[in-house]
């Protein structure tokens, strides 16, 4: 039985997720569109999903820098962000905390980085 793959603008696929760590079949391609002829495909690798934090680089803070929501767009936007212990304000190209995926093999058997 075949898994029709919803495609989302970018080329992401949303399918649903049983754990997190999962495995998904290698190639799936969406049948040809009937007006302009052309085949979608994919190729699928399984990964770890892992919680990202951007932690405060003040000397003895060890605190987490959470995202205001405040952006500046210029050629690239970036997002402020302040330290929930101290108060300290940095930007970065991306909002934190967020998801990142990494490949299977980059987590070690105790769940840390390799």
């Amino acid at each position: 039985m075949s898994q029709r793959l919803f495609v989302l603008p970018h080329g992401i696929s949303r399918q649903p997720l049983r754990s997190a760590k999962f495995k998904l079949s290698a190639v799936e391609s969406l049948p040809a569109s009937k007006e302009g002829g052309w085949r979608m495909r994919f190729r699928e690798e399984p990964v770890t999903p892992v919680y990202r934090h951007w932690m405060c680089e003040q000397v003895g803070c060890n605190g987490e820098l959470l995202s205001t929501g405040e952006g500046i767009t210029r050629l690239s936007t970036r997002w402020k962000h302040r330290c929930g212990k101290c108060g300290h304000e940095d930007w970065a190209d991306a909002t934190y905390p967020r998801v990142a995926y990494l490949p299977i093999d980059a987590i070690g058997p105790d769940d840390s980085y390799t």
